[in-house]
Parts: structure tokens; C-alpha cells; sequence
């Protein structure tokens, strides 16, 4: 994959989110908080539904940290 791809992606992204915090606070607010929701129900329900095992789901937790945190920081080498 492109990281210029990815750059672009996340730097939309990041857009997005300086928009919604730039018209009013509550819009950001309530993004991070369906976000949030998301992020959390989905292993649990993955987990309560019987698709995927308990390691499974630990696995992509950590995976996603991971790529969350190169994510991060390649949007900010392209930020500097």
C-alpha cells in the first residue's frame, strides 16, 4: 500500500474531525462517542455471538493498537 494513500486518508480524516470541532463542540463530542460505542460493542458482540474466539478478538484489539499507532504517526511525519 501507498503510504501517500494512507497519509491522504488520514489527513481527510483528521480534516473531517477540525471541521466538526470548528462548527461546535457537541457534533465532535457525539462522533467520538458513536466511535467509541462501535469500538467497543463490536468485539464483545463478536465474542457473545460465537464468530470468533476470546483470542481472536484480543489478537485484533492489539493488531488495531498497532496500526492505530502507525497511523498516527505517519500523519504526523506528514504534519512536521
Amino acid at each position: 500500500m501507498n503510504l501517500n494513500y494512507v497519509g491522504s486518508v488520514a489527513e481527510r480524516f483528521m480534516k473531517f474531525r477540525s471541521t466538526l470541532a470548528t462548527e461546535e463542540n457537541v457534533a465532535l463530542n457525539i462522533f467520538n462517542a458513536v466511535l467509541l460505542v462501535i469500538a467497543v460493542l463490536t468485539p464483545i458482540l463478536r465474542l457473545i455471538s460465537g464468530v470468533h474466539w476470546f483470542t481472536d478478538i484480543i489478537g485484533g484489539i492489539l493488531i488495531s493498537i498497532a496500526m492505530l499507532a502507525t497511523f498516527y504517526n505517519v500523519l504526523m511525519m506528514d504534519l512536521l
